[in-house]
């Protein structure tokens, strides 16, 4: 009899030891402190939450803040201030500056965000300038077709189909980004040719990098674009009293325009 309980309790032995080896390993739950969002964890810390995004995210969504002029100091922090936040949403969030027409031409059918800033005018921006001022050598950015007889140059009607099929929103922080030349302005042809949503303003444009540190922190928020618009101008209205009535305020009736869908979600986490 004993030897026969022996020989049982043996065979359960076994049988426990295969079953470990076999069974595969299972993730630990998240705690009350954690919730899974997109492949990464958000840790809730006094009901703000700070997304920790992994280099697999990272590399996934390609954003672009092309400074076509040189910054001054106040546009250079916002520039980092805004690089900081649109990493925190989910995107490799790198600079692009001082770039030929020709080189930010080949480069956007790459970025699924894009924030061009600089100088601008009706259907087209003004590229690698060597200066704040509008002085110096520079290229030209063209939405409309035009023939290019320098080499630095380019055309975004030359664009194929779709070509900007991966951005969800391109961001025209220049003056005149809305207003067409020979029926095609900047912002316009991005969705012409594939963007999801554009914004560009009709007017000259004041205090754009201001408004643009506001509308990108409520993007964050995960509002839609339209949405991120219309809180962005009561924080920016509440700001900058002074500059309402002018017509090259970001904020003043008709100067914002927007093209494509209003109701795209551009954080990505």
């Amino acid at each position: 009899m004993l030897r026969s309980f022996k020989k049982l309790v043996s065979l359960v032995l076994v049988l426990a030891l295969s079953l470990a080896v076999s069974l595969p390993a299972f993730a630990a739950k998240p705690t009350d402190s954690q919730t899974k969002d997109s492949g990464s964890y958000i840790i809730k810390d006094s009901g703000i939450e700070q997304p920790i995004i992994d280099s697999k995210a990272q590399s996934s969504y390609y954003e672009r803040y092309m400074a076509i002029t040189p910054l001054g100091t106040s546009d250079t922090n916002i520039f980092n201030n805004v690089q900081g936040v649109v990493n925190r949403m989910g995107y490799s969030a790198q600079s692009f500056s001082l770039r030929p027409a020709i080189d930010i031409y080949n480069n956007l059918p790459y970025n699924h965000f894009t924030i061009i800033h600089g100088h601008g005018g009706p259907g087209s921006i003004e590229c690698d300038h060597t200066s704040a001022g509008q002085s110096g050598a520079w290229s030209g950015l063209y939405a409309y077709p035009v023939t290019l007889s320098n080499s630095k140059d380019a055309c975004m009607a030359n664009y194929i189909s779709n070509a900007l099929g991966r951005h969800k929103l391109i961001v025209f922080i220049t003056c005149n980004g809305a207003q067409p030349k020979n029926g095609y302005s900047m912002a316009s042809q991005s969705v012409n040719k594939g963007a999801a949503c554009s914004i560009g303003f009709y007017n000259k444009l004041i205090y754009g990098g201001e408004w643009l540190q506001d509308f990108v922190g409520q993007l964050h928020n995960r509002y839609t674009v339209q949405n991120s618009i219309n809180k962005a101008k009561n924080i920016f209205n509440n700001k900058y009293p002074s500059i309402l009535e002018s017509s090259m305020c970001p904020t003043y009736s008709g100067n914002l325009h927007t093209f494509g869908k209003t109701s795209t979600i551009v954080r990505v986490n």
